[in-house]
């Protein structure tokens, strides 16, 4: 598996290996801090059908000192779900809180807020 690290955004990204290996990192890191991309674009589907403001649902994503989110490459090519995790990601950048997502690749909108990770985005995965 690979980490990319972010710095001045407090994002972390982890790719390659199996799902499996990724969502078993995930919570063993971080135990009850971790939100699903499924159970992310379900929350946000059901406030839009219960006419919830998305600024208020967003909150509950925003203000957690550390959130995890598994599978983001899953929001590719669902543009609104995407933009959604974009605007959640720089809310919590300009809250100085700490991300890590886990994706079979970058997803196009870290590129697109934090830049293209380079070799020098690699960090070595520590375990506890």
């Amino acid at each position: 598996m690979t980490v990319y690290h972010w710095p001045p955004a407090k994002v972390w990204l982890i790719s390659g290996g199996s799902r499996f290996e990724r969502e078993q990192l995930l919570n063993e890191q971080f135990p009850g801090q971790t939100v699903y991309v499924g159970a992310f674009i379900e929350s946000m589907l059901e406030a839009i059908t219960q006419g919830q403001r998305l600024p208020q649902w967003r909150e509950r994503y925003i203000f957690p000192s550390l959130l995890a989110f598994t599978e983001a490459h899953l929001i590719n090519g669902k543009e609104a779900t995407a933009e959604e995790l974009c605007q959640v990601l720089w809310e919590r950048y300009h809250q100085g809180t700490s991300t890590v997502l886990t994706a079979e690749g970058v997803p196009g909108c870290l590129g697109r807020l934090f830049g293209v990770p380079t070799e020098n985005s690699v960090v070595p995965i520590q375990m506890t």
